[in-house]
Parts: C-alpha cells; sequence; structure tokens
C-alpha cells in the first residue's frame, strides 16, 4: 500500500469524537490513547495533540526542559508537545525514560533519554530537556518509509515500516538497546561477550535491515515489553523475540 494510502487509513481510523467524559471536560481534551512509562505518562487527545506528564529528568516529557509536570499543576497547564509545525500524532509509544509519536506524515518523533540509541537519531543525546521534539526532526526510518505503528519498550523502540515503493510494507525496524535480542537483529549483547550492538546510537534505523519475521511474512501490529517485542503477523500467527526469561517468547 502506497504512502497516501496508509496515512488515509490512518487518518480514518483516528476517533471523530471523544470517549465519553465528564460535561465539563471540552471535546479536545479526551484521550484516545494513553501509555505509561517508568515514571512518566503520555495521552494523545482526541485533537492528534500529545500531553505528558510526570517524572521529567531526561526530557522525557517533550516539554524543553526537565520540570516534573503533575505534581503541582495539571498536565491540561503545560499544554501540547510540540511535534514540528502543523504537526499532530496518530500514536505514541512511551518506554521507561522515554516517549515516541507516530506523526500524521507516517514519520516518528521520539524525545527523552537517548542512552543505547533508543531515540534513533544516530546518537545517544537526550531530546526534549532543552529543546522540543519538533525543532529536532524525525527518526530515519530509510528511503522512502514511513511508519503505521509505533511501540516502545524500556530501552528500545521498533515501528511497523510501509514502502512508497512496495518493497518492504509490513516491515519491522527496531532500534535502542540490543540486550536480549530484543531488537531482533539475530544478536544478544548480554551473552555474546563483545561490545553492545545497539541500534541508533551510532546509525540510523533504516540503515540496518528489517527484522526476519520469516519468509513472506509482514507484520500487521507490534507490541514492546520490557525486554521482549511481539508483532502480529499477516498469517494470524504472533511471533516475539527478546528476553525469554520468564518465557516472555514462548511459542
Amino acid at each position: 500500500m502506497g504512502a497516501l494510502l496508509v496515512l488515509a487509513a490512518l487518518a480514518a481510523a483516528l476517533p471523530a469524537g471523544a470517549p465519553a467524559e465528564q460535561a465539563s471536560q471540552p471535546t479536545s481534551l479526551a484521550a484516545g490513547q494513553l501509555d505509561s512509562g517508568g515514571a512518566h505518562s503520555c495521552a494523545l487527545l482526541a485533537s492528534a495533540n500529545v500531553r505528558c506528564w510526570g517524572f521529567n529528568g531526561d526530557g522525557q516529557l517533550g516539554y524543553g526542559n526537565t520540570n516534573t509536570i503533575g505534581d503541582d499543576e495539571t498536565p491540561g497547564s503545560a499544554g501540547p508537545v510540540d511535534l514540528g509545525a502543523g504537526r499532530t500524532a496518530l500514536a505514541i509509544g512511551v518506554g521507561e525514560f522515554h516517549s515516541c509519536a507516530l506523526l500524521d506524515n507516517g514519520r516518528v518523533s521520539c524525545w527523552g533519554f537517548g542512552f543505547d540509541g533508543r531515540l534513533g537519531y544516530n546518537n545517544t543525546a537526550n531530546f526534549g530537556d532543552n529543546e522540543t521534539p519538533g525543532s529536532v526532526g524525525t527518526v530515519d526510518l530509510g528511503a522512502g518509509r514511513i511508519a503505521t505503528a509505533i511501540t516502545a519498550g524500556d530501552a528500545h523502540t521498533c515501528a511497523i515500516l510501509d514502502d512508497v515503493n512496495d518493497v518492504e510494507d509490513g516491515a519491522v525496524r527496531c532500534w535502542g538497546f540490543g540486550g536480549n535480542g530484543r531488537l531482533g537483529d539475530g544478536t544478544d549483547i548480554l551473552t555474546d561477550n563483545r561490545p553492545p550492538d545497539n541500534i541508533g546510537d551510532n546509525e540510523t534505523p533504516g540503515s540496518v535491515a528489517p527484522v526476519d519475521l520469516g519468509p513472506g511474512r509482514t507484520a500487521k501490529a507490534i507490541s514492546a515489553g520490557a525486554a521482549h517485542t511481539c508483532a502480529l503477523l499477516d498469517d494470524d500467527t504472533v511471533r516475539c523475540w527478546g528476553y525469554s526469561g520468564a518465557a516472555f517468547t514462548e511459542d
């Protein structure tokens, strides 16, 4: 499916109205999606804006500072996260100390703690602490690739991609901390006894091959846990990878 069709489908899937709320709550502030990290939360509003609150030591709230929100003010008083001029969000994914948004143009923006490359910007810098996400730019997912889904684990992020050339529709790319095989690249830095093989710290996610989901298989939904990831495939089977110490990735 081409990029325009994907974006149209995603836009159509966004709730036209808000869920049931108290009568005093403006419809535009009703939450369409809520996700929480280690000590912060973010909501995607019916207005397609994002608001975050909680601990903000690494800029994970995305307001260009490290001020905690929600301790002596309401999240509504902080205003929306700046995602870039004219940009809104279709989905959010929140990790332990970072946050990501799938934007209305299919691009991905991440902010917060950048260690291990979990933000995907080819470095380990924090973003959102001294600048807004909209001023940083978007994650390089590869030429002609946009995202159709986003999810975040404790220290990694994954996205389902769409390819304008229909070559990698439904492919999955993951970036961040490479421990326990959670990135799906066939390596585990915790057991391979070698330097970290993180993705996104000194390369872009788009420069790395997508996760091998099996011959001819593509993903239609994805969810990341603390140290593992699972994808619902096009044949309605589920494939998981990452930490299996508690049978999280059991077949």
